[in-house]
């Protein structure tokens, strides 16, 4: 969930959706902070995403700040192509290995 969307389900003092101004008093940062991180303007360190996931009870995770492909981290799509259009095999043997790096190809017959 992203943090402006967790923001506008919580709260206020007065009764009504919690602003920026008061979450970031709740959070002990600067409501431009808040701001900068709902646009995408800033980017939280990882102590900070530390933070918003203990606040947020995890509701909001680390990869709602970042624009991450729909394959995930590895860039590899459902389809297992990359982002690049090249497929990848999709055996286990074509994938990485526990060290992220690629496994041998099978010997050909």
């Amino acid at each position: 969930m992203r943090l402006r969307d967790w923001r506008k389900r919580q709260k206020g003092a007065d009764g009504k959706t919690l602003t920026q101004a008061e979450l970031a008093a709740r959070w002990g940062v600067a409501q431009t902070f808040i701001s900068g991180l709902e646009t995408g303007e800033k980017r939280p360190s990882s102590s900070t995403l530390a933070d918003i996931l203990r606040w947020t009870d995890g509701a909001v995770q680390p990869n709602d700040f970042f624009d991450i492909p729909a394959g995930g981290a590895s860039g590899v799509d459902a389809a297992g192509e990359d982002p690049d259009g090249a497929a990848r095999a999709a055996s286990p043997e074509g994938r990485a290995g526990a060290g992220g790096s690629p496994l041998p190809a099978p010997a050909a017959d």
